[in-house]
């Protein structure tokens, strides 16, 4: 519940790129690609960390501006860890966190919010 009252009381609109918290969409009216509950999802979520030239823009146009994972206090963190860890998606947006100023990271108790905050602009 901790995502979905965070998520409600944000108010920035976007979808959501979750690893097994498929009740957001139902809470929160946004919508929700998870990707364990949604192969086509993880599918997608391959393709775009292909190059991290594209990946906001790739963000962008599937209207995500948050990404939310099970955290070590979580307990479903030992059924996405593999994942989590070894996902080349998850390598880019760690690399893209706060001090390059794309992504805000909020640590809730069982739960970790990447929130996209800007875009880099191509002159």
């Amino acid at each position: 519940m901790e995502v979905i009252f965070y998520l409600n009381d944000e108010k920035e609109e976007g979808a959501v790129l979750s690893v097994h918290t498929p009740a957001i969409s139902f809470f929160t009216n946004r919508t929700n690609f998870d990707v364990l509950y949604y192969p086509y999802t993880f599918a997608a979520m391959s393709k775009m960390s292909q190059g991290d030239d594209s990946f906001i823009e790739n963000l962008k146009a599937m209207d995500i501006r948050y990404i939310v994972i099970p955290n070590e206090q979580n307990q479903n963190y030992g059924k996405v860890q593999n994942l989590i860890e070894n996902s080349s998606f998850m390598q880019i947006v760690e690399q893209l966190d706060e001090s390059q100023g794309i992504f805000q990271i909020v640590d809730l108790e069982r739960y970790r919010v990447y929130k996209l905050l800007s875009v880099p602009h191509e002159d």
